[in-house]
């Protein structure tokens, strides 16, 4: 939604409630926090429109028709694809299993969007001053978090979405994060191919959910 914005520290705001969640799965900046922020005076205020712009398109986007339904056809999928086994907590799999594989199709058409992404952060060097103003609006302090987007930066982790495989890993590790431990399905062949006929579906249609969130205000 935001790839053509000029300001890294607005860049930064809008990914810092994930990023600190990478970070720390303990730390959280939550939407009502951002809500009730003041006006900042302190060199801070583009990096709180990020924060703003962060939360404003989440919830757009989960409360909306298209990602429910999406949601929908991909627990169908699981059930489809493996038909002999209970998979717990569909719904929530379904749910970023869309989300993964919307930046995979996105990371596999715009060649230069991760670039242009990481770019941001390049901008931002060195992370000191990054560092303060997120533990200044989160509320936490931050020990090394400096040298985490240091390393975030460096690893550009984003390039590898346009493999299943890595997709599959990032999946897993989300899924025990939050206690779902029986995550040996996304080894298999079924789930490979349920990503492949996935990816196609997706790949036909993305763009639709961009044109939703733009008729909600959010162009």
């Amino acid at each position: 939604m935001d790839r053509e914005a000029d300001n890294s520290m607005f860049v930064l705001g809008i990914v810092s409630p994930d990023l600190l969640s990478i970070f720390n799965p303990g730390l959280r900046i939550k939407a009502a926090q951002v809500d009730h922020l003041p006006e900042a005076s302190d060199g801070s205020s583009e990096f709180v429109k990020g924060l703003h712009r962060h939360f404003d398109v989440d919830r757009a986007f989960h409360s909306s028709l298209r990602f429910q339904q999406e949601v929908h056809v991909i627990s169908t999928m699981l059930q489809e694809y493996f038909p002999d086994r209970e998979i717990h907590r569909k719904f929530f799999i379904a749910h970023i299993l869309l989300e993964l594989q919307l930046d995979q199709v996105l990371v596999r058409r715009y060649d230069t969007i991760v670039e242009e992404f990481y770019r941001h952060f390049e901008n931002l060097r060195p992370f000191g001053n990054a560092q303060w103003i997120t533990e200044r609006i989160s509320g936490h302090d931050l020990p090394s978090y400096d040298s985490f987007l240091e390393k975030f930066l460096q690893n550009r982790y984003l390039t590898h979405y346009r493999e299943h495989d890595h997709i599959i890993y990032v999946l897993g590790r989300l899924l025990r994060r939050v206690k779902i431990e029986d995550t040996d399905f996304l080894a298999t062949p079924a789930f490979e191919r349920l990503m492949d006929d996935y990816h196609l579906r997706l790949d036909g249609f993305y763009k639709e959910f961009f044109q939703d969130l733009r008729m909600a205000g959010l162009g």
